[in-house]
């Protein structure tokens, strides 16, 4: 390893930065509720449609194609992973995309995808 340019075992200058890559447990949080939407194919879909902004639970079943009960479970999921919200306009329940850092995580990969398909 000596004179390789890669760091020896027990460098301190190497340890430090190696120890500055890890990340904090917030950054986990995110990454993992991000992971955890782009996982699934359909949950990656739900959140790419709402990054248009907010739609009805009619509306997604209708643009993903499910059953509505699947898709309110997927919904679920996204909900309780803190990346997506309900709220309630006259009789029907409009979801919307939060947890921003994780949405853009979430994002950022399926642009990746979607330009890796192209």
């Amino acid at each position: 390893m000596e004179g390789d340019g890669v760091g020896t075992l027990g460098d301190p200058a190497t340890l430090r930065a190696a120890r500055a890559a890890l990340l904090d447990a917030t950054a986990t949080s995110v990454l993992a509720a991000a992971r955890h939407a782009v996982c699934d194919p359909t949950r990656a879909q739900i959140v790419r449609v709402l990054g248009t902004g907010p739609l009805a639970v009619t509306d997604l079943t209708r643009i993903i194609g499910r059953q509505r009960t699947v898709t309110s479970q997927l919904l679920r999921v996204l909900r309780d992973a803190g990346l997506v919200e309900a709220r309630l306009h006259g009789r029907s329940l409009y979801y919307r995309l939060t947890s921003v850092q994780a949405v853009h995580v979430a994002q950022t990969a399926l642009e990746a995808a979607a330009r890796a398909n192209r």
